[in-house]
């Protein structure tokens, strides 16, 4: 019900030596409540990210019904602050 609409996120490992951020098997994960509308569509990030390097994760929202959504991406990772979560919404139309 209504359309798919994706976004990208950016990683990046804003270290400027030092090992690498290593990424989870899976990397990421979606919270249970809304899960089915978001999923993961792509990304350029292998199993490691070197200092001062970027990747990007698309993610894509497609509503089953109308009204409000949300959930919570979690990215897996070895970073100092590790694990990541990201809230993310959108409106099914």
């Amino acid at each position: 019900m209504g359309k798919s609409k994706n976004a990208t996120l950016t990683l990046v490992n804003p270290a400027r030596k030092g090992p690498p951020i290593t990424f989870g098997n899976p990397m990421t994960t979606f919270a249970l409540v809304g899960a089915g509308e978001f999923k993961s569509v792509g990304t350029t990030c292998g199993a490691q990210l070197m200092p001062r390097k970027k990747c990007k994760l698309t993610v894509q929202f497609g509503p089953d019904s109308v009204g409000p959504k949300s959930t919570t991406l979690t990215i897996f990772d070895n970073a100092a602050n590790a694990n990541q979560v990201i809230p993310l919404s959108g409106k099914g139309e």
